[in-house]
């Protein structure tokens, strides 16, 4: 001790107590409790799929406020399609938002007709596509904005496929790789327009057509009315006169098929009378 003191002595070092800590407590909390300046909430999400007979991957990327960076490898273990491919990479990406609490983003992928089949400029006439269409629908909703863009694919190369991911990271001080292997596809396999209830004007009909069988007071208006009518591989089908056979539809179904030709992707808000021949041409009734 005495040598330090000897040695400290030239620098005129002296000891003060402390004085009252509310004050300083009070400066300390000051900039804790202001408000912090609203920083950009939008976050950029880069997807590509891409399908070949060796390998189905694809690569999600997604940037955040304060040089955040989140990049995702997927290999499936199931066979899929290109367009499969890309509509599952468009799926990981927003829950991977949605997971990092995103409320706006705005998504850039190179897939011109996957673009426009979610904008609705292209009908999607493939019943798998259309499941994943209503499912990345639904996984629109859960944000506040979602703007769906297309790039060219020279700006899309970070998201282009798995081997291409770590040779172009984008220098960030915030990096997550993640490797992730998806082992079934994220939508069922259940068809669109398949029968669920129970109790619909067409049980009866179907019922007779097949078995024979009804309610011995329907026998007759059941019988005049199953002329009209045929089964094509377990489906419903009513003849006409000037028209093909149409698709009988729950009440339900109809419901769905309504609303895709009133306002779905090719909808135009056709009056009644239109609306009803619309419905015919599409094969329904």
């Amino acid at each position: 001790m005495i040598g330090w003191s000897v040695e400290l002595s030239e620098f005129d070092i002296r000891y003060e107590p402390r004085g009252a800590i509310n004050s300083q407590c009070l400066a300390d909390f000051s900039p804790e409790l202001s408000p912090h300046p609203d920083t950009p909430t939008e976050w950029v999400l880069f997807v590509d799929g891409s399908s070949n007979k060796t390998a189905c991957v694809a690569g999600v990327v997604l940037e955040g406020p304060g040089d955040l960076l989140v990049e995702q490898a997927l290999q499936f273990a199931f066979k899929a399609t290109k367009n499969q491919a890309e509509y599952e990479a468009i799926l990981v990406g927003l829950n991977l938002a949605h997971d990092l609490r995103a409320r706006e983003v705005i998504c850039k992928r190179d897939s011109q007709l996957i673009v426009s089949q979610i904008k609705g400029k292209f009908e999607v006439k493939e019943p798998l596509l259309q499941r994943y269409y209503h499912t990345v629908s639904n996984s629109i909703a859960k944000f506040d904005k979602v703007t769906i863009k297309h790039i060219p694919r020279q700006e899309n190369e970070r998201a282009d496929a798995l081997s291409h991911l770590a040779s172009s990271k984008k220098q960030s001080h915030h990096r997550s790789v993640v490797q992730m292997r998806l082992q079934q596809p994220s939508v069922g396999g259940a068809e669109c327009l398949a029968i669920t209830e129970s109790n619909t004007w067409i049980n009866p009909i179907i019922q007779y057509l097949e078995h024979g069988t009804c309610q011995p007071s329907e026998e007759k208006n059941i019988r005049r009315q199953c002329a009209r009518y045929t089964m094509i591989d377990q489906d419903l089908y009513r003849r006409g006169y000037s028209t093909p056979l149409l698709k009988c539809l729950t009440k339900e179904q109809s419901k769905y098929v309504l609303q895709e030709i009133h306002n779905g992707a090719c909808g135009n808000h056709y009056g009644a009378r239109t609306m009803a021949a619309k419905v015919i041409r599409a094969g329904y009734y």
